[in-house]
């Protein structure tokens, strides 16, 4: 509308000195720009968040919210909530370990293969065909460590299905999921928002010997004197058995271990296995690969990471760029690369 000054698209498009934050160089930088085009740069530039935790006191080590609090005023550890993708599969696994009732185990087998399921959704009769992200399926017989170690949908809505997705539910929720979850075929595979927050303290159970700890940022507040003021302890529950936990930490471990593998890289790419040093992870893509997780285990400290635009509508052209592995993953393994060459920290592996 350029004969309509007092058009909002007039203004929008008015061009005039502005700051804008530099991502390249995490500062600031000065453009003659209109605020369509800062709109446009802005939504270009991808956000991550980042948790740390101590998985037996709770205590939280590290946490990244966002890029730069000046410029991007959001937590994307417990503000923000996406979907998870596949790191939510592990609790379908760990349900089906878990539960008295199945008592399954890492070396179980089921087969890759086309998986339906009708279902009723608002009176409206569907059926959900999910498909692996290589686009075909093997036909071959899995162990349930190697169907997550390379993330495999169609067993995992196989198992879905076994379990039930209300038994899915209810261990997520024993975890430490709080977002709400629907008990629908597709819920192993992530379909619904949870924050990076209670991703990792749900993965904290694993390592923990299935006590869930919640995690706590302030352990106690003291004056200048050294007086204490207040204490604060987190919360502890049994979630799971110490067995079922043990195994679990076996199973994640398989991500990095297994051939194929889709946690793989975080081994040979990073300095992060020395001296036998053993991990675990799991990676997580969502639909039109607009979030990328990473999710990751050692003996000391639970790690999660998460990586998408500031809309779901933004997103990579092909899972080869946009997958978790190669946008959640490498925050992760910096990380752990860094924290294990400072001998000081006292981080070691499984």
């Amino acid at each position: 509308f350029p004969n309509q000054p007092d058009s909002i698209m007039y203004y929008l498009n008015k061009k005039d000195t502005m700051k804008v934050y530099d991502w390249k160089n995490s500062g600031e930088m000065t453009k003659y720009w209109s605020s369509m085009d800062s709109l446009d740069y802005y939504k270009r530039i991808l956000r991550a968040g980042m948790m740390a935790m101590d998985p037996r006191t709770g205590q939280i080590k590290a946490w990244v919210g966002g890029l730069d609090y000046e410029y991007f005023k959001y937590d994307h550890v417990k503000q923000g909530k996406r979907q998870p993708g596949s790191t939510f599969k592990p609790i379908v696994y760990a349900a089906a370990i878990d539960d008295s009732t199945f008592n399954m185990g890492p070396c179980d087998v089921i087969q890759d293969k086309p998986f339906s399921k009708k279902s009723l959704e608002n009176g409206v009769t569907k059926e959900w065909r999910p498909k692996n992200s290589n686009g075909y399926w093997t036909y071959a017989h899995m162990t349930l460590r190697r169907a997550l170690a390379q993330s495999v949908n169609s067993i995992t809505a196989e198992l879905t299905d076994q379990l039930g997705a209300e038994k899915v539910v209810q261990y997520a929720k024993k975890l430490g999921i709080s977002t709400p979850l629907q008990a629908v075929p597709s819920i192993g595979l992530g379909p619904f928002d949870v924050s990076l927050y209670d991703m990792v303290g749900a993965y904290s159970v694993f390592v923990n010997d299935g006590v869930y700890t919640e995690p706590i940022l302030v352990n106690k507040i003291e004056q200048s004197n050294g007086k204490v003021i207040a204490e604060f302890q987190p919360k502890h529950r049994q979630a799971i058995r110490p067995e079922s936990a043990y195994l679990m930490v076996h199973m994640l471990k398989g991500g990095v271990e297994e051939p194929g593998g889709t946690s793989g890289s975080i081994k040979w790419r990073y300095e992060v296995s020395k001296n036998n040093n053993e991990i675990g992870g799991k990676t997580g893509t969502t639909s039109n690969n607009s979030d990328g997780w990473f999710m990751c285990i050692t003996k000391d400290l639970v790690l999660g990471a998460w990586v998408g635009g500031d809309d779901r509508s933004i997103h990579f052209r092909s899972t080869n760029l946009g997958e978790g592995a190669k946008t959640a993953l490498p925050i992760v393994g910096s990380f752990l690369e860094k924290i294990y060459k400072d001998k000081s920290i006292g981080i070691i592996a499984i």
